[in-house]
């Protein structure tokens, strides 16, 4: 046979391979994955300690949609997909489930579908709702603003709590700055109206931020609570202070730079002495703290510790350092630093 006509045979059979190919891929339509709504809203949720929802999957496509895998982003969230092979033209239901045990105020869940949809591989669907607060403080949160050093002992705020059970009501303070300056007090709990929250600062609370957590929570039985965090801001101002205010680290390694922080007072209160004072025992196994004098100013030095290890995961760590400042004119006055880092996860 002649070479030409070889090659023409050739030819022939390659063009019998790849015309189904083509028809299969080219010529045919891909398959196609669509939903007409991606996204439900449960609204404002009872007392229910699970919901479902279910979405309507459609092939839209010329061939066999094939769902590779379904994924949730949360715990709060489970999803199931009835059938994993959707002919074209046909579809499917997606259950999707939300978890509300543990969870109050907005709780929302995403889920990943994974297909063989050309264009689409990934279609994501998402389910939110509100869990309804059976237990409310107003105002949602205590601001002092700004107060002058020393002249703290009048400083209190009044909330409101509404609650089906005065009775299971309970208080915890939980003090981002490590001042332990916040306290907070339950009364009215058998009197008339509502009960309420008294909000004080100890008299003597330290130049610096205030920064802390005040959570509420009614307990009715075993399992049936519920909590609200109420966050408590404000600044304590004197004649002498933090630059910057607050020590932050980013993410602790050994090769992290050492922090310095200015300390400075109000000229006429020069020249000043500072000291350290207390350092949280939650930053001691972590970072070493020194006061360096230069040029008559007063640094603070944080600095991390040779001798640090990998926890193995990434916890955010809160404390500060507080500092003596003996001024010119014999007057003492203590100063709080924040600081706070995040742990390098191995």
């Amino acid at each position: 046979m002649r070479k030409g006509a070889k090659l023409a045979m050739y030819a022939l059979g390659g063009v019998a391979v790849l015309v189904p190919l083509l028809f299969e891929y080219v010529i045919a339509p891909s398959p196609r994955l669509v939903c007409s709504k991606a996204e439900y809203d449960f609204g404002v949720i009872g007392s229910e300690l699970k919901l479902e929802h279910t979405f309507t999957l459609k092939n839209a496509g010329g061939r066999k949609l094939h769902i590779a895998s379904v994924e949730v982003d949360c715990s709060c969230t489970s999803a199931r997909v009835l059938s994993p092979i959707i002919e074209p033209g046909e579809s499917t239901a997606l259950a999707v489930t939300l978890h509300l045990d543990n969870y109050y105020g907005t709780v929302s869940g995403r889920v990943f579908v994974t297909s063989n949809d050309p264009v689409n591989p990934k279609t994501v669907f998402s389910i939110s709702g509100e869990r309804a607060k059976k237990l409310v403080v107003s105002p949602p949160l205590v601001e002092f603003s700004n107060l002058m050093y020393g002249k703290l002992a009048d400083q209190t705020i009044d909330l409101d709590v509404l609650c089906r059970e005065p009775k299971g009501l309970s208080l915890s303070v939980d003090d981002a700055t490590g001042t332990l300056a916040v306290r907070a007090r339950l009364s009215n709990l058998e009197g008339p109206g509502w009960p309420r929250i008294t909000v004080s600062l100890d008299p003597k609370a330290p130049i610096g931020p205030l920064s802390a957590v005040i959570r509420v929570k009614e307990q009715r039985d075993q399992f049936d609570y519920d909590c609200v965090e109420l966050p408590v801001r404000g600044f304590v101002t004197g004649y002498v202070s933090a630059k910057p205010d607050v020590a932050y680290l980013g993410v602790l390694r050994k090769s992290t730079p050492a922090k310095r922080i200015a300390i400075v007072s109000d000229p006429s209160y020069s020249p000043m002495k500072v000291t350290l004072e207390d350092v949280s025992s939650i930053l001691s196994p972590f970072v070493e703290v020194s006061i360096e004098e230069s040029k008559g100013l007063a640094y603070l030095n944080v600095e991390v510790r040779t001798t640090l290890t990998n926890p193995g995961h990434l916890p955010e760590v809160r404390g500060a350092v507080r500092l003596r400042c003996d001024l010119a004119d014999g007057s003492t006055a203590v100063l709080n630093v924040p600081v706070y880092f995040f742990l390098q996860p191995t």
